[in-house]
């Protein structure tokens, strides 16, 4: 298998690969290094599996590394919170291509900051189990499962919900996903969500003069809050405020 992980579920999931002994034959690392677990993920796939390759992911994307590694007829990929896009270079190293975890519930809010507009669009909230294809997150499903929200949920929230339950749905398929026995539905064209990450920003510079809502106002406040800080803003007199918010529901014994 080739193994790029990052963050706090991709050094869960290398965690349960290398205890179970699933097999690593290659592991690639993002330099970005989210949450400062590439030193605990590297140290534990060279214990587990002393033969496997280690890369960042600048080395991996050099052609020599690449067909080098083509070479080696791995059967399946996987991205484990990946960071970043791949393309056919990647996808095409492995014979059965690369499976992806994606905090959403496909095809609903495909692309960038799911947690944040299942919240502002009303869109069903989850996690997908999917295979790579060269559209962004529109590959077919392996498995998915839906995470009810309610207006005491925030982007925060639902973004630590979801690593819990990608990691669920993870362990549950993997055995049937590496043998093969799950070929995926092909997901629907007529309905779904996709955002680009250009799109947030935006959306959380607020006009004072234009008509909100008080629906959508709340939504995107509370769809920024992350570590009990807003990063919704709005500027006035040469000054820029930000916005938190804290929404709780009100006891029925008061």
């Amino acid at each position: 298998m080739i193994l790029m992980a990052a963050d706090y579920v991709g050094n869960k999931i290398t965690e349960f690969l290398c205890d179970d002994h699933k097999g690593i034959d290659v592991f690639v690392y993002d330099e970005g290094d989210r949450g400062s677990f590439n030193a605990s993920m590297i140290e534990r796939v060279k214990a587990a599996y002393p033969n496997a390759e280690v890369y960042d992911n600048g080395t991996f994307l050099q052609p020599d590394v690449l067909e080098h590694v083509r070479q080696m007829h791995i059967s399946l990929g996987c991205l484990a919170w990946w960071p970043n896009i791949i393309d056919d270079r990647i996808i095409s190293l492995t014979e059965r291509g690369f499976i992806n975890t994606h905090p959403s519930y496909l095809p609903y809010n495909r692309g960038k900051h799911p947690y944040f507009w299942s919240i502002v669009d009303g869109t069903k909230f989850g996690v997908t189990l999917h295979y790579v294809n060269v559209d962004i997150d529109s590959g077919p499903i392996i498995a998915q499962r839906e995470i009810p929200i309610s207006w005491t949920d925030t982007g925060e929230s639902l973004y630590v919900r979801s690593r819990e339950e990608i990691l669920d749905l993870f362990y549950q398929y993997f055995d049937q996903i590496a043998a093969g026995a799950v070929k995926g539905k092909k997901q629907s064209s007529e309905e779904g969500t996709f955002h680009y990450g250009k799109e947030l920003e935006p959306m959380c510079t607020l006009s004072l003069d234009e008509p909100y809502t008080a629906r959508q106002l709340l939504n995107i406040l509370r769809g920024r809050m992350f570590g009990g800080n807003g990063a919704v803003r709005f500027s006035e007199d040469g000054k820029e405020y930000v916005v938190s918010i804290r929404i709780e529901e009100k006891d029925t014994k008061d």
